[in-house]
């Protein structure tokens, strides 16, 4: 028997349980390749060496049945394995010889040629049967399934190493990506770990797209012919499939991501005669043989299927010209469903109908790929194209990430300008499109999409897209700082809504309405547009736009210092983002709790509450909304006296930010109040100034006093003393700016100057306890939660101050990045590998270095500790 395997601790650890328990007919379950003969000698093997439920005396057998037919190659094929005499004697055999263990293998093919098994196990009660099969029902009897393996990449190295192959740090990206497209199946990465030696890891990566000519092993291999290609592994359950089912899988191909039963009774058509089975009994057969795999679904109370990466591979060459009609009825289906699970957003089943798009999405996102990749389309094609990108709006810009969802728009809306769909289609993904634009923080690029949206909308007489269009119109009036003709917009787009009868619609321009005026400073009657809002959303029970009203309520209790009906509209919000799956929602929320901390001068809260909001914002890749949080961030680390890291934050910010006048006014009083605590005002005048640019005269009040408070800051005058009655009554309206003026009240604990730019823009400059980094001329770079990188990189960065250019050695590191754990020195080397080639990925690629000895930050790259 073979020693040893990667993996399978819990697997291993089900069978000897089982085996301990007396069960003496077990069956090791699962699809082609998925390490069943491995899995099955192991446990052999563990039973042998006494640790499997085996004493000192215990013996085991392997007998392969693949190409067993019947009763009499079975028992012909045991004898000559356990040595017996002859078939008539198995039993007999079995029963002298004590404690004993004989393995099946590849007993799917047998059918009633299992039957002796119990005259067997009746003569020797000491032995047990242990099966492998790609049939679960094979025999009665307990059934562990192996699933995808979770230790993939450290199966690749294994299997690596023996072919010959040198592999290093740079390529465990790579090893990862194959071993993720091979679905984590283990003959698959053996046969892929064979062929890394040659190739290298990043052409075996781009080769896997025709994985089943590279997957196989040179023609003079030994064992058996179901292990010598991943096709011809595959083969063998296809060939003992009914035309039905291999109808059905080969079907099945068109799905992405996994399906429920309701989408494949739509896309799977079975021949259509009377004695043709039912889809769903069909496909509980292909679960069966291990061809289809099912799991719980995020829909409490629904189940899923999927096809594992290379069974779906294997199955789309064997549709071949049937796949146009098949995936005509996929794009059918699921712009249908995925158009009724978006209608469906704002109302009292809100919460379901978007995990159901978001368990769909990659289903509903290969609508669109048949659009892109066909020549001129039709409307038959470009309509469902077009429906799918609405339909995924709302839950992508909300769950992200936006640039992967743009990549996807940008091609569609091209390759459907001249079909003749529908214009309202085509108007509601241009409002999409200027949404993007917007949260990227580049709302005037969004102004060509407004205008033909809005006028497809009035040429079509859709009030409830004319609607959306005003109020789009008036956001980015509103980032402008525009403040009263966003106002204007937003009113005209109410009363559009109201004429629609569309309360949901009226209680989100309400809200933005409510926020607008309050910035004006007339705070009661944005209270009470908000409260409207909120009573429109809630009559609809949707708790993603009501999460969206608890935000906007709890930031004007902030600012006005209502200190409990702001706790309590934040932990609203909260609950109501995470029960609609908003990660977007939940990030700005975190930020609200994070203000409110931070205005009650809770530092340590704030900072955590940011940071964390921060990171998911960073997921979704919304980058204005990023540079809010890092002006934050800021503010907290220059009331904690830490200029250089306050610099860093703000300077990173700078680069995001776009035509908003508010943060940019936020942002320009902290660096002045910065810049003239180190004697260097011009740099913090030009700032000022810039920002000035972008405030229209009688808009946004509270933007106008950050920036009359930092002139004040830099020309050496108190702001508290000179028009201290007016500026009493802003603060009152304005968190932000109680913050910044407590800072500079506090500006005796600045401990330490901030460098001048020219050396924070060529160095790298890494946070307190590694917990960020940003590259020469990058930017920041949250590991908040990724505790180990952090530990990691500030491990090395103490190296690099104190004794620079002297490498730190693999387990000083592994030490550092996992403080307290024992770990086997090989799992540690590999675990170490995968964490500098994170960090390497993150930004780092030129600054850490292997060297014979270790790791050490690069020396020709200036390094701060913030």
């Amino acid at each position: 028997m073979q020693r040893g395997i990667v993996g399978r601790t819990r697997e291993l650890a089900a069978m000897e349980a089982h085996i301990a328990e007396g069960e003496r007919l077990l069956t090791v379950f699962g699809p082609a390749g998925i390490g069943k003969t491995a899995f099955a000698r192991e446990v052999a093997r563990r039973f042998v060496e006494g640790t499997a439920g085996g004493t000192d005396r215990a013996r085991a057998w392997a007998c392969d049945l693949e190409h067993a037919r019947d009763a009499a190659d079975v028992e012909d094929a045991v004898a000559r394995a356990i040595g017996a005499e002859g078939p008539a004697v198995i039993g007999e055999a079995l029963g002298v010889r004590g404690p004993s263990l004989v393995v099946l293998d590849a007993c799917e093919h047998v059918g009633t040629g299992l039957a002796r098994l119990a005259m067997w196990l009746e003569a020797a009660p000491e032995a047990i049967f242990v099966l492998t099969s790609r049939r679960r029902d094979v025999v009665p009897g307990v059934v562990v399934e192996l699933e995808p393996l979770v230790e993939g990449a450290e199966l690749f190295r294994v299997f690596a190493a023996r072919s010959g192959a040198r592999l290093n740090d740079g390529d465990a990206p790579y090893i990862d990506a194959i071993c993720m497209e091979l679905g984590n199946v283990p003959l698959a990465i053996e046969l892929a770990a064979a062929r890394v030696a040659v190739l290298g890891a990043r052409a075996l990566l781009h080769r896997l797209k025709t994985r089943f000519e590279v997957l196989r092993r040179p023609t003079a291999a030994t064992g058996p012919a179901r292990h010598t290609s991943l096709e011809a592994a595959i083969d063998a359950s296809w060939e003992a499939l009914t035309a039905h089912e291999q109808g059905a899988l080969a079907q099945s191909s068109v799905f992405h991501g996994g399906f429920a039963l309701e989408a494949a009774e739509s896309v799977i058509v079975i021949d259509a005669e009377p004695s043709a089975p039912p889809v769903l009994d069909v496909l509980s057969s292909l679960r069966d043989r291990a061809l289809l795999s099912s799991r719980p679904s995020t829909v409490a109370g629904e189940a899923r299927l999927s096809l594992d990466a290379n069974v779906r591979a294997y199955a789309a060459r064997k549709l071949g010209s049937g796949v146009l009609a098949a995936e005509e009825r996929h794009a059918q289906y699921y712009a249908t469903t995925a158009d009724a699970w978006a209608r469906a957003l704002d109302g009292a089943d809100g919460a379901v109908a978007r995990l159901r798009v978001l368990a769909d999405k990659d289903n509903i996102l290969a609508v669109t790929r048949r659009v892109r990749r066909e020549g001129p389309v039709g409307v038959r094609t470009a309509e469902p194209a077009l429906r799918a990108l609405v339909a995924l709006a709302p839950v992508l810009l909300a769950a992200g990430p936006f640039e992967a969802y743009a990549q996807v728009l940008e091609p569609v809306l091209h390759a459907t300008r001249s079909s003749g769909a529908d214009p309202r289609l085509v108007a509601r993904v241009l409002l999409v499109r200027a949404t993007i634009a917007r949260l990227r923080g580049t709302p005037r690029a969004a102004a060509e999409d407004l205008v033909r949206a809005l006028g497809m909308a009035r040429a079509v007489g859709d009030l409830r897209i004319e609607a959306r269009a005003l109020t789009e119109i008036g956001v980015a009036l509103e980032a402008r700082g525009d403040l009263a003709g966003a106002e204007e917009h937003h009113g005209l787009a109410m009363n559009l809504a109201r004429r629609a009868d569309d309360g949901v619609e009226e209680g989100a321009i309400a809200r933005r309405l409510g926020v607008l005026v309050a910035r004006r400073g007339r705070c009661d009657e944005g209270t009470a547009l908000l409260e409207r809002a909120l009573s429109l959303h809630q009559a609809t029970n949707a708790a993603w736009t009501v999460a969206e009203d608890h935000r906007a309520l709890a930031a004007l209790a902030i600012d006005r210092g209502a200190v409990e009906r702001a706790r309590s509209h934040v932990e609203e919000a909260l609950r109501d983002s995470r029960e609609a799956n908003d990660v977007r929602g939940e990030a700005l929320a975190m930020e609200l709790a994070g203000l409110l901390a931070h205005d009650a001068g809770d530092l340590e809260v704030a900072a955590r509450s940011y940071g964390e909001a921060l990171e998911r914002l960073q997921e979704l890749g919304a980058r204005h909304l990023e540079a809010a949080l890092l002006v934050r961030l800021g503010a907290v680390a220059r009331e904690r006296g830490r200029a250089a890291e306050a610099w860093t934050l703000l300077r990173t910010a700078s680069s995001r930010l776009r035509d908003d006048p508010a943060a940019s006014a936020l942002l320009a009083a902290h660096v002045a109040a910065l810049e003239a605590a180190a004697g260097r005002p011009d740099d913090a005048r030009v700032s000022i100034g810039q920002a000035a640019e972008g405030i229209v005269e009688g808009g946004d009040v509270v933007a106008s006093s950050f920036l009359a408070v930092a002139r004040a800051t830099l020309e050496g005058r108190a702001p508290l003393v000179e028009n201290a009655a007016e500026l009493d009554v802003l603060a009152r309206r304005s968190a932000d700016l109680r913050i910044f003026l407590r800072g500079g009240r506090a500006a005796p604990r600045v401990v330490e100057p901030p460098p001048e730019p020219s050396t924070l823009e060529a160095a790298l400059v890494v946070g307190e306890g590694g917990l960020w980094f940003r590259v020469p001329n990058g930017e920041r770079v949250s590991l908040e939660r990724r505790r180990s990188l952090a530990l990691l990189l500030d491990r090395l960065l103490a190296a690099r101050l104190e004794h620079p250019g002297v490498a730190i050695a693999s387990e000083a590191l592994q030490r550092a990045a996992w403080p307290g754990e024992r770990i086997v020195p090989s799992a540690g080397a590999h675990r170490l590998r995968v964490a500098v080639a994170t960090l390497r990925k993150l930004g780092l690629r030129e600054l850490v270095e292997t060297t014979p000895t270790g790791y050490r930050l690069s020396g020709d790259v200036p390094c701060v500790r913030a």
